[in-house]
């Protein structure tokens, strides 16, 4: 009992350890051409119409609900949180939504530079530290270790993408655990989300991201 006790707290400590890292996604988000699947179907949409100089961009794709974007957008020396989202899922409703037959939702709510540059930061730190999760193996009965399948499961799947001096990056997470770091950009995007609905949801906002970029830094 105690052996495996031991086994699950350190299989624990792996996992949580494995979320102070966002994981390294392909380019689709940023470089792509002719791509007619889902993830081109999520920029297509939610991309539409902005900037095509990118400060900082998070894609949400959860498993039932609408897919939506946070982003930090500038026009005119003004910085802003965009949200943009639909009232109906992308998957399986492109034809509906080309059809301008399911509504688009869309808020805006204006920050200052100082926020905007904070949340950058953040965001391309976060992307610059990438790393993939360690194997996971088990054993035939026959003693030979055979490396396992890893499934994603139900859930939000959070595709980040940031930009700093012309260098782009970008990493993804799925409903990571609350205190991590990926956890914790998850959580920042749930507050930029708010912000847009809410302007009180403002005043923690600063505080949460300072907090989290001292974590990302000296983690």
């Amino acid at each position: 009992m105690k052996k495996l006790v031991i086994i699950l707290i350190f299989l624990n400590i792996i996992n949580v350890s494995a979320q102070n890292h966002l994981v390294p996604i392909p380019d689709f988000l940023t470089n792509f051409e002719g791509n007619i699947s889902y993830k081109a179907s999520l920029k297509k949409y939610l991309y539409s119409g902005l900037s095509e100089n990118i400060i900082s961009r998070v894609i949400v794709a959860p498993s039932f609900t609408p897919e939506y974007i946070v982003s930090i957008e500038s026009e005119k020396e003004e910085n802003f949180i965009f949200y943009r989202s639909f009232e109906k899922m992308i998957y399986r409703n492109e034809d509906l939504i080309e059809k301008g037959l399911v509504k688009k939702i869309e808020r805006k709510h204006k920050i200052n530079k100082e926020l905007a540059n904070l949340l950058r930061e953040i965001l391309f730190e976060a992307t610059s530290r990438t790393r993939y999760p360690p194997n996971e193996y088990s054993y035939t009965s026959k003693g030979q270790k055979v490396l396992k399948t890893k499934h994603i499961l139900d859930g939000e799947i959070y595709y980040f993408v940031s930009s700093l001096n012309n260098v782009l990056r970008a990493g993804t997470s799925h409903s990571a655990t609350y205190g991590t770091i990926a956890g914790d950009l998850e959580m920042l995007t749930e507050l930029m989300k708010l912000t847009c609905f809410d302007k009180k949801n403002e005043i923690e906002l600063p505080e949460f991201a300072n907090r989290l970029l001292i974590k990302i830094k000296t983690s």
